[in-house]
C-alpha cells in the first residue's frame, strides 16, 4: 500500500511539474491520470502562487503564435517523379457557395458528367483563408509568413520541371482585394475571357462569382476532356454568423462536384485536401504529399476523424461526436458534432490536442525569446 501510495504522489508531483513548464511528453498522457488528476491542474497552482498565471498564459499562447513562425516549406527538397497520367486539369472556385451557384451546377451536371461524392467538405469562413488554405494546402496561419517571404507553393517547382502549362484565372467581377498576387507578385491571373484549354499536362485554376456564373457552361465544354474538380471557398452565410456557431458542420460546409476522379466515400475533408487530391495521379514525391501540405488526398480512404481546421485566430477539432474550438489564448469550447450544443466542463483528449498543434506545426519552427 505505501508503495501505491507513494508512486501515486510521485507521478501527481511530476505532472505538476510538467504542467507548469508545458512540458508535452507528460502532459500529453493526462487520460492516463486518475480521476484526481485535476487536483494537479494550473490552477490550483496559481492560485498558492507556485507558477505566475501571466508568464504560463504567455508561453501557452507561443503554442499557437503566427508572428515567430519561422517556416520550413516544404519539410525537405521535393524530389519527385511524373507519372504516367497526363490528363489535363481544372480546378474551379467560387468565392461563395449561394443558393444560386448550386442551383446551376445541379442542372449543367447530367450535361457535362458532374458528379458528387458523398464526404462533408468544410470551407473557411473567410475567403482569402480559403484561397489561401486552397493553393497551399496549409494551415492560414501560416499565410502572413508565406506573403511576408513571397513564397510560390512548393508543388509548382516539380510541375513546371516536367513542363506542366500551369495557368490562372479569374472571372470579369472577382474581386481584386482577392486577388493571386497577396500570395506572390509573380503570380499573373488572366481575365477568364481568355481562357486556352489543352487536353494534356495543363492545370488550371479559375476564380469566379455567382454574378459571372453564366460562363462556366463554356469553361466546362473546354475542358470536357479533363479532370474537374468545383468547390467554394467560403460558405455562403459565413458573414452573417457570430461567434463559435460559424464553426458547426451545418454552417461550413460547401458542396463539391467532380469528373473523372475516384473520390473515396470520405466521412469528412477540408480546403486543405484539394492540391494533394489533384496531384496524385500528377507527381510522385519522396515522402509523399505530406512533405508539402496537411492535407490528404480524397482518392485514398484513410481514417478522417479527427479532421484538425484552423480558421484564424482558432484551431477548431471535428470529431465523430464532438467539435472543440480553440483559440489563441489557449481556451476552449467543447460542443456536440450534431446539434452543436456547448458541453459544460467538457475538455477535449489532451493526447489529440497535442498532435493536432504538433502536426499543424510541422512546416514551423516557432522561435521562443527571453
Amino acid at each position: 500500500t505505501a508503495v501505491f501510495v507513494l508512486c501515486f504522489f510521485v507521478s501527481h508531483s511530476v505532472h505538476v511539474w510538467a504542467d507548469a513548464v508545458l512540458y508535452d511528453p507528460i502532459t500529453q498522457q493526462d487520460d492516463m491520470f486518475p480521476l484526481s488528476y485535476p487536483t494537479t491542474a494550473k490552477t490550483l497552482m496559481a492560485k498558492h502562487g507556485v507558477i505566475d498565471v501571466e508568464s504560463y498564459q504567455a508561453r501557452q499562447q507561443m503554442l499557437m503564435a503566427t508572428d515567430q513562425i519561422k517556416l520550413k516549406y516544404p519539410q525537405q527538397p521535393l524530389l519527385c517523379s511524373k507519372t504516367d497520367t497526363q490528363q489535363s486539369t481544372t480546378l474551379v472556385l467560387f468565392d461563395r457557395a449561394s443558393s444560386d451557384i448550386q442551383q446551376v451546377l445541379e442542372t449543367l451536371a447530367a450535361k457535362h458528367r458532374l458528379e458528387k461524392p458523398k464526404l462533408q467538405l468544410l470551407a473557411h469562413p473567410n475567403r482569402e483563408g480559403g484561397l489561401f488554405q486552397v493553393l497551399y494546402g496549409l494551415p492560414d496561419f501560416y499565410q502572413e509568413s508565406i506573403e511576408r517571404q513571397q513564397l510560390t507553393p512548393a508543388y509548382l517547382k516539380p510541375l513546371n520541371d516536367f513542363n506542366f502549362d500551369i495557368r490562372w484565372y479569374h472571372s470579369q467581377n472577382w474581386e481584386d482585394s482577392l486577388s493571386l498576387s497577396q500570395f506572390n507578385s509573380d503570380w499573373h491571373s488572366q481575365n477568364l475571357t481568355e481562357f486556352s484549354a489543352r487536353s494534356q499536362n495543363q492545370l488550371n485554376v479559375v476564380l469566379m462569382t455567382e454574378s459571372d456564373i453564366s460562363a462556366l457552361d463554356k469553361v466546362l465544354q473546354q475542358t470536357a476532356g479533363h479532370q474537374l474538380l468545383i468547390t467554394s471557398l467560403s460558405p455562403a452565410q459565413s458573414e452573417e454568423l457570430l461567434g463559435n456557431k460559424q464553426f458547426a458542420l451545418e454552417n461550413m460546409q460547401v458542396p463539391l462536384w467532380q469528373r473523372d476522379y475516384q473520390l473515396a466515400d470520405q466521412p469528412i475533408a477540408g480546403l486543405m485536401d484539394i492540391v494533394p487530391t489533384m496531384l496524385e495521379n500528377r507527381i510522385s514525391c519522396a515522402g509523399s504529399h505530406k512533405n508539402y501540405t496537411n492535407g490528404e488526398s480524397l482518392q485514398t480512404l484513410k481514417r478522417r476523424w479527427p479532421l484538425v481546421e484552423t480558421y484564424s485566430p482558432y484551431i477548431v477539432i471535428y470529431d465523430e461526436k464532438e467539435i472543440t474550438i480553440l483559440d489563441n489564448s489557449g481556451q476552449f469550447s467543447v460542443y456536440s458534432s450534431d446539434k452543436f450544443e456547448l458541453k459544460k466542463q467538457a475538455e477535449p483528449p489532451v493526447p489529440v490536442l497535442i498532435d493536432a498543434l504538433k502536426d499543424l506545426k510541422r512546416f514551423s519552427k516557432t522561435e521562443e525569446t527571453n
